[in-house]
């Protein structure tokens, strides 16, 4: 026996709302994760400021000269800075191509 038109119109408003539903869904989850991988990426630049770009400025207007000691500490302190910005930015792309797949 086939449908009544108002059942299957009903039906049909159902499955649209259904797929609105989905459809917003993703964008919601598309938009969290875009905020998340920018986070990353702010964490990642204020590394590689705090640990690239304030030793280079602290070298160029230091009022005595660099010890050995302390050139080798600063090249210490700015390799770990850069090996984490570069992790977290890392890891900010993988969210952004996960949100996006």
């Amino acid at each position: 026996m086939g449908k009544i038109p108002t059942e299957a119109a009903n039906e049909a408003d159902e499955l649209a709302a259904e797929e609105a539903a989905r459809a917003a869904a993703r964008a919601l989850a598309i938009e969290i994760n875009r905020f998340r991988a920018a986070t990353w990426d702010r964490a990642s630049t204020s590394f590689l400021a705090g640990g690239f770009v304030g030793p280079v400025i602290s070298f160029m207007v230091a009022a005595k000269p660099w010890s050995l000691q302390d050139g080798l500490y600063m090249v210490l302190v700015t390799g770990i800075c850069l090996i984490v910005a570069l992790f977290l930015h890392h890891n900010g792309r993988e969210m952004l191509t996960e949100a996006f797949k």
